[in-house]
């Protein structure tokens, strides 16, 4: 049956994934965005310096044969302006990124789709339980269940749910059916103990329908 850890467990994974991916199209965003190119250091502005990747000089052969005149090579696009030049540096960044977030996108599909599975076949078991137990309970107790009145209905309902926690939806984990007497005291006992541990329960009003609303 469904298990509320595994469940919890799932959506918080889910939730933690979907944080990560935003988190990196934002990170996306902002490289993305253009930059300003600075002002050429030097008078040739045709050329650009392989070193510092800024346009007005050369890395050797400027006037006075000097070298790069920044004296620093580029760090990244940020530094020179131009994001076509340090390709390492952005375009590696990019890859990395959209490498990332195919990951995450294919694994939330894989959690979701396995999230989706856990609810249907809880969704399954409850209405399998309610099916099988609820003739029994009505046959058990026919003063308390009336179908005729709304009061039966609600009480009907708020045990099954009772129960349903009780058995944990499950079928098989129910008493053998050998009579509505023998049931009458297999399901009180059940009642009692499982009210006692979450006295809650009892008197919340259409406990099950509830449950079943969290977990849709």
């Amino acid at each position: 049956m469904l298990s509320m850890g595994l469940y919890t467990a799932l959506v918080k994974e889910i939730s933690c994934l979907k944080d990560e991916k935003m988190a990196i199209a934002s990170q996306r965003a902002e490289l993305d965005r253009p930059v300003q190119e600075p002002e050429p250091v030097g008078t040739n502005i045709r050329s650009t310096c392989q070193i510092c990747h800024r346009k007005g000089h050369k890395a050797t052969g400027n006037r006075n044969n000097d070298g790069c005149l920044v004296g620093e090579p580029c760090r990244d696009y940020i530094f020179c302006g131009r994001k076509d030049k340090p390709k390492q540096d952005y375009v590696a960044r990019i890859k990395k990124m959209k490498d990332r977030e195919a990951k995450l996108t294919k694994e939330i599909t894989g959690k979701e789709n396995e999230l989706k599975q856990l609810r249907d076949f809880h969704s399954r078991a409850m209405s399998v339980f309610t099916t099988t137990i609820t003739p029994r309970l009505q046959a058990a107790f026919p003063e308390k269940y009336s179908a005729q009145s709304k009061a039966g209905r609600l009480e009907l309902l708020r045990d099954i749910s009772i129960l349903r926690k009780a058995y944990n939806s499950n079928v098989n984990s129910l008493p053998t059916q050998d009579s509505p007497q023998t049931d009458r005291t297999e399901f009180l006992l059940a009642l009692r103990k499982q009210s006692a541990e979450f006295p809650g329960v009892q008197n919340a009003p259409n406990s099950c329908e509830v449950v079943y609303g969290l977990l849709k």
